[in-house]
């Protein structure tokens, strides 16, 4: 089960949600500079909160990304499976935890270099700037707003990977074929993503300052809410 789990969340790019309840954070991002820079939020430890719905509406959800330094975090939470996992550079230690509907949650230790690649998979589809790969496959610069008090640039299009070679993986639904997208970045961080018009995935919180007991085998992520 837990297999299939992993490979439907690193496959399908359906953003598998999860998170435990949390409390504390700010909810706003109000306390994070509109200038601070990424390596300085890599260095103090950030964590970025997104709301996601699917097109179908069946695997809404919401995830959380974490880092600090060397140490890297994935919560994410569907309305049936709970998933957390998390790695460390510097250690080369993995960790994982799989909560079904039909299942107690468990920790244990995780193959690092598989946990490595999953979690950096999912920050590139979903969280980082994809700006410079989608604007070879019919995104453009568009405009800017505001998110979370952030100013961000706002890109749109349409994707098309005609005389591409290959298709770009990138915001889920919004690299299918046809699709036309719209999604924000800010600090070389993407808050939002649309699909046809459907907000897909909305930063909700931004926190800087993470602990360090954030990479632990922990399910309260008061770090964030």
């Amino acid at each position: 089960m837990k297999k299939l789990f992993i490979a439907f969340l690193c496959i399908a790019g359906s953003a598998l949600l999860y998170s435990c309840d949390s409390t504390g954070g700010n909810s706003d991002g109000g306390d994070v500079p509109d200038n601070i820079t990424l390596d300085e939020m890599n260095e103090k430890g950030y964590a970025i909160k997104y709301s996601y719905t699917s097109d179908s509406g069946s695997d809404n959800g919401y995830f959380v990304y974490t880092r600090k330094g060397k140490k890297y975090r994935w919560d994410a939470v569907t309305k049936s499976t709970t998933y957390a996992y998390f790695y460390d550079r510097g250690t080369e230690t993995g960790h994982e935890y799989y909560k079904g509907s039909q299942e107690e949650g468990e920790w244990e230790e995780s193959n690092y270099y598989s946990t490595q690649q999953t979690v950096n998979n999912l920050f590139s589809e979903w969280v980082t700037d994809c700006s410079n790969l989608l604007s070879g496959y019919g995104f453009s610069k568009t405009g800017s707003t505001k998110i979370l008090g952030k100013t961000c640039d706002v890109w749109s299009g349409t994707y098309s990977k005609e005389g591409k070679a290959f298709g770009a993986v990138a915001y889920g639904e919004m690299t299918r074929e046809g699709n036309t997208g719209e999604f924000c970045v800010w600090n070389g961080l993407c808050l939002r993503t649309k699909v046809n018009d459907r907000v897909q995935t909305e930063a909700t919180a931004i926190v800087v300052d993470v602990p360090d007991s954030a990479f632990t085998e922990t399910n309260d992520i008061s770090w964030i809410k």
